[in-house]
């Protein structure tokens, strides 16, 4: 496993600070199940299987490694016609960034706002919109590095409007409204040492569909992301995303009981990759990456008990 780790913190370092053009890596992160460096490669930069193969042992040596199709892409939309019709709740419109998702209202030392995509949210003092309301529900207070850092959020800071439309730890779902709310309630905030390699996690986005499943694959997972940016310390996922879930709440059921909303928060949405027409001798690297809780609250100063408040579900 030293080996693997070793190998994973040269590819990290490499795709952080090389370009493409010297070795086309977008991600890599420890497969624990099979004891493999997964090696996500960009194919929009054409280069021979076996040259790619030959530059990577140079870097790591003979670590085993499986190289994937993975074009990673971080993803908002302005089609308001696909996004939920629920007031208070999920979308978010940053002006010319389109449409995110609002992950989970909160208080930073007594002021309340709520947590969303850093790549959406664009700038400080932008104004952020409840997507189909001209009325802004806030301003963004501070986003995070999301080009080069450890995740991909902000704070915004809600003003009356916002405050008025808006419950601390709360997830919506599709189909709810303040007079007949339907949503997850956040009891407790888990940090990614909490939960292993195949854990079931749910994410609920902006899109017309209801909350997506999948499982944990990868933690500690580098991506380069087809804006330029690159994030470390992302966990990689089975589930899928479309535009406008970019934001979007990851979070673990704390009960099999369907009638039980309790949570546990993880983290935010980053991204997708999903590369187009792989060729045969690889496969198609199509996952969801999400930034971990701890990344968030490192870079945005946030603590467990700013999200969290009593509930009675």
């Amino acid at each position: 496993m030293q080996r693997l780790e070793l190998a994973q913190r040269i590819m990290s370092d490499f795709i952080r600070t090389k370009s493409e053009a010297e070795l086309p890596v977008s991600m890599c992160f420890v497969d624990t199940g099979v004891q493999e460096l997964v090696i996500g490669l960009d194919l929009k930069r054409k280069m021979k299987h076996e040259e790619l193969i030959a530059r990577v042992q140079c870097l790591i040596g003979k670590t085993p490694i499986r190289l994937e199709a993975v074009s990673p892409q971080r993803m908002s939309h302005n089609n308001q016609l696909q996004v939920r019709p629920v007031q208070g709740a999920l979308q978010m419109e940053g002006a010319d960034r389109g449409i995110g998702t609002i992950t989970a209202p909160c208080t930073i030392i007594e002021d309340f706002g709520f947590l969303v995509s850093g790549h959406v949210a664009k700038e400080v003092d932008q104004a952020i919109y409840q997507t189909g309301s001209p009325d802004e529900i806030g301003t963004v207070a501070f986003i995070s590095d999301y080009m080069n850092g450890s995740c991909d959020a902000a704070w915004v800071l809600a003003n009356e409007a916002g405050k008025e439309l808006f419950s601390q730890g709360i997830i919506w779902r599709k189909g709810g409204t303040i007079d007949n709310p339907n949503f997850f309630a956040i009891d407790e905030v888990w940090s990614s040492e909490k939960y292993e390699i195949g854990q079931n996690v749910f994410m609920a986005g902006s899109n017309i569909e209801d909350v997506k499943e999948g499982v944990v694959l990868g933690k500690d997972a580098t991506v380069r992301f087809s804006d330029g940016g690159t994030l470390t310390n992302q966990v990689i996922t089975s589930y899928s995303t479309t535009p406008g879930d970019s934001g979007a709440p990851v979070f673990v059921p704390l009960s099999s009981s369907r009638s039980n909303k309790k949570v546990a928060f993880l983290g935010i949405n980053a991204g997708i990759t999903d590369p187009d027409n792989p060729p045969l001798d690889l496969k198609k690297g199509s996952y969801g990456v999400f930034s971990p809780w701890e990344a968030i609250q490192y870079n945005i100063g946030i603590t467990d008990g700013d999200i969290i408040t009593p509930w009675e579900v």
